[in-house]
């Protein structure tokens, strides 16, 4: 597995502020109005990507001595993940610890756990969607407030009552298994039309010319190029 080898980090930020632009809309919009729970999430959506970025940049520096414009991009939008089911029914302190929990849980998986194993995940969307989400899925069990939507009771944080927490958990882990049975399912039905998996000399050569006949940089015959160039 190559590690650290970017393709374009400058088309990379560009998508991740779209993302995160595009997160208010279903995080405020799943209120269908615009009151105090709507106002609400949307401000525990701002205060998420920054705490979800620090969480990740703060682990990363302590690992690597580093921090990176990926980290920024992947620890925002670790931090939105682990909020989403919390939006709306969480306080501005409860948001931000489960931001930050989200952040440093999904760098674990994608830079210590998925490195370890080497499983495929190119896009990282098992390590940030999915670990983020169980996550923020199981802290919502944590940290409800009655006192920040009364449409739900309070959490564990609260009462000391792990019943809800246990709901949440056991929803979670349904919704994992019902999600990779239906993705199984459609891969399957996928595979009889066309290959899942691409050969060694297709990954070699790139997708891009193997499916469409073109490519989208040029970085070798530019090096070779400029090899022959006198400044």
């Amino acid at each position: 597995m190559v590690r650290n080898k970017r393709n374009n980090l400058l088309i990379t930020l560009i998508g991740g502020i779209l993302v995160w632009l595009g997160w208010y809309g279903f995080n405020v919009g799943s209120a269908f109005t615009f009151d105090q729970i709507a106002l609400a999430s949307f401000v525990n959506t701002v205060i998420a990507a920054s705490a979800g970025t620090f969480g990740w940049l703060i682990l990363e520096y302590v690992l690597k001595k580093t921090t990176s414009l990926l980290g920024l991009l992947s620890g925002a939008l670790s931090g939105l993940v682990a909020i989403t089911p919390a939006a709306g029914y969480v306080s501005y302190l409860s948001t931000t610890l489960i931001a930050i929990i989200g952040g440093i849980g999904c760098y674990i998986v994608i830079n210590l756990i998925k490195v370890k194993l080497q499983y495929n995940d190119a896009l990282d969307a098992f390590g940030i969607h999915g670990v983020g989400g169980v996550l923020g899925a199981v802290l919502t069990g944590v940290f409800q407030s009655h006192q920040v939507n009364d449409a739900v009771e309070n959490g564990l944080i609260y009462t000391g009552d792990f019943k809800i927490i246990l709901i949440q958990f056991t929803v979670a882990i349904a919704t994992v298994i019902f999600s990779a049975i239906v993705t199984y399912i459609i891969a399957r039905i996928i595979k009889v039309f066309t290959p899942l998996a691409t050969t060694k000399e297709e990954d070699k050569t790139g997708l891009d010319e193997i499916v469409h006949g073109e490519k989208a940089y040029f970085y070798g015959e530019l090096n070779k190029f400029n090899r022959h160039m006198k400044f």
